[in-house]
């Protein structure tokens, strides 16, 4: 299996499912900001090694799944690209490991600067269509409208393609494909305080819009084709969104009644 994981979509809390379903030690993590070394050492990769891996995740582009020698499964997560921006922005902001945070603090830029001037601006702007889209694994060039027609074609041969605002249902489309036990999960790296596309000025949200076309046209691909598999399960699907809701309700509970324990203690 392999997660192609296009920042900001929801990938991190998706990862964590992963290790719950394979376990740690049998999940390898690609390195995206080492793409050229981990495409030569992945080609490389030993039968006994790589037999011993369920699961490659990473920010890469598509194109893994032809260095190894195996069967793949691919999926990957797309989430709506004005909330995705604003939720990159404010990563960026409150992260200083982030590669763009000095610049985005030193320049005092705005949401809206960010998006128009930041010198990563090519690479997050369309930045799903980017990935989705690519020609190769290394492959890091802005998108254009034969990126995002790529980007569909790749889609095709893709187990699940999910969204992040329909995560739960994402996840069971992904359980069955996969033949996963039931996803249970906390939700990772969730942003708290941030404005979400609504509540935008309606020059940001203008920006943003403007330099995503791309992704905005994906999103909605990716939207119908989804609406139209989960249709296809009903009702069952909705059973099961009862069962793993409830799953991943008591789990929740039962982590608050432990930190509860642990603070008491």
């Amino acid at each position: 299996m392999i997660f192609i994981h296009c920042p900001k979509t929801g990938g991190t809390t998706l990862g964590d499912v992963l290790r719950r379903q394979y376990g740690a030690e049998r999940v390898r993590w690609v390195d995206g900001y080492k793409l050229e070394a981990e495409a030569e050492a992945l080609a490389a990769l030993p039968e006994p090694a790589l037999a011993a891996v369920d699961a490659f995740c990473g920010h890469m582009p598509v194109g893994l799944g032809e260095l190894l020698a195996c069967p793949c499964t691919y999926i990957t997560l797309l989430r709506d690209p004005v909330e995705r921006i604003v939720s990159h922005y404010h990563w960026v902001l409150r992260t200083p490991s982030a590669r763009l945070h000095a610049e985005v603090v030193s320049r005092r830029m705005t949401l809206r600067r960010y998006v128009e001037e930041s010198s990563g601006a090519r690479f997050f702007n369309n930045g799903q269509t980017r990935v989705l889209g690519a020609t190769s694994m290394v492959a890091d060039t802005p998108a254009t409208q034969a990126t995002l027609d790529a980007a569909k074609k790749n889609l095709e041969r893709f187990g699940v393609v999910g969204l992040a605002e329909r995560f739960d249902e994402s996840l069971l489309l992904m359980r069955r494909e996969l033949g996963w036990h039931w996803p249970v999960y906390r939700p990772l790296k969730v942003s708290v305080g941030r404005p979400h596309a609504p509540d935008l000025a309606d020059e940001d949200r203008e920006a943003i819009v403007a330099r995503n076309l791309l992704d905005a046209d994906l999103h909605d691909h990716v939207s119908r084709s989804l609406e139209e598999r989960v249709e296809r399960l009903r009702p069952e699907l909705d059973r099961d969104l009862i069962v793993v809701r409830e799953l991943n309700r008591a789990q929740a509970i039962a982590a608050l009644e432990q930190e509860s324990h642990g603070r008491a203690a």
